[in-house]
């Protein structure tokens, strides 16, 4: 008969007891054996899942085939993308300089990796066809695309309205976005929202976006993010937002959003949380959360209408992640930040075993230049000061947050230099 969960359990009780079963044989008395923490225990539950999740994510092949396409042409490539030139598997070479305009792309389970490569000639630049639509710039319904180089700029939005979507998942799709760097204006009336996660009813195939080397930058929100069946990857990033860096909702089935050694900046909120059927994994590592752009009473890490709708949403792990003393709270809870000083208030929050080794005060977050000044922002604007402590929080002594040097279509050709690692106690192995 096979051994199940709960026959297992009770036969655990029942020899673990002092003088009951095998135990009274070798007299061995329960109450001198170390036993492990029960908060221990679901932290490394967490800390699997996460490793299991993102170990699932195979790395993407290309075929042999690359074509080159011109962006002098750039009203033609979703045609093109979508003809018998770019069969699955084809790595696209999408090449030009100057400002280059293209056509929204649609791709429907389609297995593509677009590269933009610039040409001889001013510094390029790829804008949608047309300033006027809300259309995305990429629509990606299942299937795979990735996303090298660029810049990208995405137009300011008009009056009150939303501006153009840079991109638009769903159906299963996996979007890679590396060494890229997408912006949009961060002063505008409007906002924009750079990637919509439409919610995916297939929970055995979720989406995956993966954003590596790349920096976000823009109004609104950077990602807005339907939590059903979502497994977000940020991974040496920067995303920097004039009001959220991502707002979330929806009801999660199996997934995870992980935010691995970046650098990310909100004016209101690293992540808005607008209520969930159940939480979504979240875990962040070697990360570094810096100031707004501009200064406000209500910032936070975490916002949303109540303390109910944040833990619906959100199951929160960490370590080794650096706080600016500039963000105004950790929680914002409608109009009201939580009680307390921030490191207490944010574990109280969450618990203290899902956050392991903060760092908070005024020296935890300093950057070389006052970015909140700067209007086009670049990687190099968010370079740590050696004097700030979040400079030698990693592994050995080196810095956490993103490194700027592999960040963008700059960076491209550049041999990445020394990473620090995550933290191994309470970590992840496969992290």
């Amino acid at each position: 008969m096979a051994l199940t969960a709960t026959a297992l359990d009770s036969k655990i009780q029942t020899i673990s007891r002092p003088g009951v079963g095998e135990r009274s044989l070798i007299g061995v008395d329960s109450s001198h054996v170390a036993s492990v923490e029960q908060a221990a225990i679901e932290r490394q539950i967490a800390m699997n899942y996460f490793e299991e999740v993102h170990s699932s994510f195979e790395p993407l092949q290309w075929s042999d085939k690359t074509v080159r396409f011109d962006l002098n042409e750039g009203a033609k490539l979703n045609s093109f993308l979508n003809s018998d030139q770019c069969p699955d598997g084809t790595t696209v070479v999408c090449f030009g300089a100057g400002i280059r305009k293209i056509s929204p792309v649609t791709l429907k389970e389609r297995k593509l990796r677009l590269t933009f490569e610039q040409s001889a000639g001013t510094l390029l630049s790829v804008v949608a066809l047309s300033d006027t639509t809300t259309a995305p710039m990429f629509r990606v319904e299942g299937g795979v695309l990735a996303i090298e180089g660029g810049p990208i700029q995405i137009a300011k939005p008009r009056a009150e309205q939303d501006g153009t979507m840079f991109l638009h998942t769903s159906n299963g799709a996996r979007v890679q976005l590396l060494r890229t760097h997408v912006s949009a204006p961060l002063s505008a009336s409007g906002a924009n929202q750079l990637i919509f996660c439409a919610p995916n009813p297939n929970a055995n195939q979720p989406n995956i976006i993966e954003i590596k080397e790349t920096m976000l930058t823009g109004s609104g929100s950077l990602l807005k993010v339907h939590l059903a069946n979502q497994n977000l990857v940020v991974e040496n990033s920067i995303l920097v937002a004039r009001d959220q860096v991502m707002s979330v909702t929806g009801a999660t089935q199996p997934g995870m959003i992980l935010l691995k050694q970046s650098t990310l900046s909100a004016g209101r909120a690293i992540i808005d949380c607008r209520g969930s059927q159940s939480p979504i994994q979240t875990l962040a590592i070697d990360s570094v959360f810096a100031p707004p752009l501009h200064s406000s009473e209500k910032n936070s890490l975490i916002s949303g209408d109540s303390r109910q709708s944040i833990q619906q949403t959100l199951n929160w792990w960490e370590s080794a992640c650096a706080y600016s003393s500039q963000i105004s709270t950790p929680i914002q809870i409608g109009d009201d930040a939580i009680p307390g000083t921030f490191e207490n208030a944010w574990n109280r929050f969450w618990g203290p075993h899902h956050i392991y080794d903060p760092l908070t005060g005024p020296q935890a977050v300093v950057f070389r230049k006052d970015f909140t000044e700067l209007k086009n922002l670049q990687p190099a604007d968010l370079q740590l000061q050696q004097t700030g402590l979040s400079a030698t929080w990693g592994t050995n002594g080196t810095p956490i947050g993103a490194n700027i040097e592999t960040i963008g279509p700059q960076a491209s050709g550049k041999k990445p230099a020394t990473q620090n690692q995550p933290r191994k106690v309470n970590t992840p192995s496969g992290f």
